[in-house]
Order: C-alpha cells, then sequence, then structure tokens
C-alpha cells in the first residue's frame, strides 16, 4: 500500500467505518538503528578503544550485540571487549545512554507528513512499543 492509501472498512450499508493505524515506533517511525550508533558514536569518540579498529568498528560491534533492543547487556560486553578500567560494567555508560540518548533520536524522512496526511483524513492513530519508557 503506498502512501496516501489506506484501506477503508465497510459496513453492511456501504458507510466507511473509522480506521485506526497503528505503529510500530522503532524502525517504523523513529530510526532506531541509527539514533543509537549516532549516541554511540558519541560517547566513545573520546574513549580508548581497546583492541577494537577504531571507533567505526567498535560501532560495528555495539550495533551487532544490540539486536534492536538489548543495550544494557551491551554496554557489559563492549567494555568488557574494550578492557575499560573499573568495576561498574558498563553501568555509568549505560545510566549515560537512558539519560542522554534521546537527544540523539530522530525519525525516518516523511514520518510528520504522513502523521499530518493521516490526521488530516481523520484516521486515529497509535504508537506501540516494546522499548523502556523511561529512555
Amino acid at each position: 500500500m503506498a502512501w496516501g492509501e489506506v484501506a477503508r472498512s465497510f459496513d453492511l450499508k456501504g458507510h466507511a467505518l473509522k480506521s485506526a493505524v497503528l505503529f510500530d515506533l522503532d524502525e517504523t517511525l523513529f530510526n532506531r538503528s541509527a539514533s543509537v550508533r549516532s549516541f554511540v558514536e558519541q560517547q566513545f569518540s573520546n574513549k580508548d578503544w581497546g583492541s577494537f579498529a577504531g571507533l567505526e568498528a567498535l560501532c560495528d560491534r555495539f550495533m551487532e550485540l544490540d539486536s534492536r533492543g538489548s543495550v544494557p547487556t551491551v554496554y557489559r560486553v563492549v567494555t568488557e571487549e574494550i578492557g575499560l578500567p573499573g568495576n561498574d560494567n558498563g553501568l555509568a555508560l549505560f545510566n549515560d545512554y537512558a539519560t542522554n540518548a534521546w537527544r540523539y533520536a530522530f525519525a525516518f524522512e516523511g514520518m510528520h507528513d504522513l502523521l499530518l496526511w493521516l490526521r488530516e483524513d481523520s484516521h486515529k492513530t497509535g504508537i506501540v512499543s516494546n522499548g523502556q519508557a523511561h529512555i
């Protein structure tokens, strides 16, 4: 279905029923992968990358481990692989993520226009997400 097309249901008398469009937030409206990567690039830009060949390699590993949603575990593994000093197992870095990653969040191109069009065409919209509410 192309933009501008919304499936409509009709009752037995041919009257259009109210329609609603539900979106999954991550990777549908919100470009989670690019947003997380942007934050991680900033977060690790001035840290020792350990055995990683560079920041891009570290970010690639982070995204590989993340699997679209396991950030707390990823920080523990990445800090162990880097060999960062301290015994917090990435907790401080994760807390930084939980507090500041939203500043790097961005939507997919066209999302705003799509939501405006749906609103103007009287469609109800909803978002479903399995993410953590505080992040």
